[in-house]
């Protein structure tokens, strides 16, 4: 009896604190991939998704603009890390370099063209001096 108590207790609590949240489903659209590696949310109308095997995503609220190796100078579409900086720029780290979409300029670093020690960038940070 002792542990029903406390499992309904759980659960109560659980469910109180979860409905405190105002959830948003966004559609597929049919562009996004299984799997998705990273999301950066700069508003409802800008949502930047990586995916594993389909490059870059935005979605705008309402459909999706799909950013990959066919479309764009992106050197990858296995996409591992997506941050903004404080001037806006998409810094997208992938399988085989790295990305940098500024307003529409791209700019992409390799070890052929960079100081980059390998092709694959994992995670994008800021220091804070910026």
């Amino acid at each position: 009896m002792r542990i029903l108590i406390i499992i309904s207790f759980f659960i109560l609590y659980s469910y109180s604190s979860m409905a405190q949240y105002d959830w948003t489903t966004y559609p597929n659209g049919g562009n996004l991939a299984d799997a998705i590696s990273c999301i950066e949310i700069v508003s409802d109308t800008e949502i930047w998704v990586g995916t594993l095997d389909n490059g870059v995503q935005l979605f705008n609220g309402h459909s999706y603009m799909a950013y990959n190796t066919k479309n764009s100078p992106l050197p990858g579409d296995r996409i591992y890390d997506i941050f903004i900086d404080s001037e806006d720029r998409k810094w997208i780290a992938t399988l085989n370099g790295l990305a940098i979409l500024d307003n529409n300029d791209w700019s992409v670093y390799t070890p052929e063209n960079s100081n980059l020690p390998g092709k694959t960038v994992i995670s994008i940070v800021q220091e804070k001096q910026g």
